[in-house]
């Protein structure tokens, strides 16, 4: 019996190189983004360019799981 690989992911410009380059743009753009708001600002230093936030927030509880998760 022959298995059937799906593949899930697939790379942003369809190929490893093309992605890494988007990225790479992108780091560039965002580092710009950061000079400019500390320029702004008026700050010695970058300070807090990057910072978490929650994507999803809920409340409802699975209960296969035992786990729940809060907003």
């Amino acid at each position: 019996m022959h298995e059937i690989l799906v593949q899930y992911e697939q790379y942003e410009g369809g190929s490893a190189e093309a992605e890494r380059l988007l990225f790479e743009q992108l780091t560039r753009d965002l580092m710009r983004v950061q000079v400019k708001v500390k320029e702004r600002s008026g700050a010695a230093d970058i300070v807090r360019a990057c910072h978490a936030k929650a994507v999803l927030g809920t409340t409802t509880t699975d209960s296969s799981s035992g786990s729940s998760s809060g907003a």
